[in-house]
Order: C-alpha cells, then structure tokens, then sequence
C-alpha cells in the first residue's frame, strides 16, 4: 500500500513540477546584444508588459546550441515573446515613425502585419514532457 501510495505522490508531483520548453529560434540577424525572452500567461500581461518569466540569453550561446534555447515552466497556457535586443539596452527601440528597429517574435507565430498580436494568436500548452515552440524573428528594417 505504501509503494502505491508513493507511485501516485510522484506521478502527481511530476504534473505539479516544472517541464523543459525548447525554443527553435530562426532568423537572428547578427551577433551585437542579446536574445530577450518573456513568458506571458495572458493577454492582459501582455499588453501591460508584465511578463511572468523573463530571461536573457547571448547570442553566441543561442548559436553555439544550434539555435535552441531551454527554459522550465510548470504546466499550463503560455505565450513567449522574443525581442532581438543588439544595442542591450532592455526594451524595443523604434524610429521616430513607430516602426521597431530591432528584430522580433513570437511563439508559433509569425508577424506580417503592423498590429501586435493576441495572446490567444501565439499561446500554447505545457503538458507533461518536453514542449517545443518555433520562433521566427521578424526585423523590419
């Protein structure tokens, strides 16, 4: 009976703990500052850029692992977005028309129009095992 009770605490606990996510990156146009990543649980952290988790990653470490970056969430619904930071200076810069001037882009979704997406645009799940997501940066200058 404790045998089966400590089966079922760890097939529970393994729902409960964190799960490795795999981002494909595509497209990095250079090598000048970092890769930024920012997990959003919804759409109104994303508009309130808020995001749950945030990390930073340079660009020779993205390219050294072919491209991919692994991070750890717990189960559930997420959306990443990604911002090609090449001055470090933490934010999206823009020219004086509003169009971004470093690269950008989302989980398993990619931008042809001028409009920020939806959260529900660029969500997916993470479910028990490893999760992979695509992302193809965008520059539009």
């Amino acid at each position: 009976m404790r045998a089966i009770f400590s089966l079922i605490c760890i097939f529970i606990s393994s729902f409960l703990l964190s799960q490795n996510v795999v981002i494909e990156m595509h497209d990095i146009r250079n090598d000048n500052g970092k890769i930024r990543v920012a997990v959003f649980k919804s759409n109104n952290d994303f508009i309130n850029q808020k995001p749950y988790y945030e990390c930073f990653f340079e660009k020779a470490y993205i390219k050294k692992n072919k491209n991919l970056i692994k991070i750890e969430l717990k189960p559930g619904t997420y959306a990443i977005a990604v911002l090609d930071d090449e001055n470090n200076n933490g934010k999206m810069d823009y020219n004086i028309f509003g169009i971004p001037t470093e690269g950008f882009g989302f989980s398993n979704y990619y931008s042809t129009g001028l409009r920020r997406p939806h959260f529900d645009d660029f969500k997916f799940v993470v479910g028990h095992g490893e999760t992979r997501v695509e992302v193809k940066l965008r520059y539009m200058l």
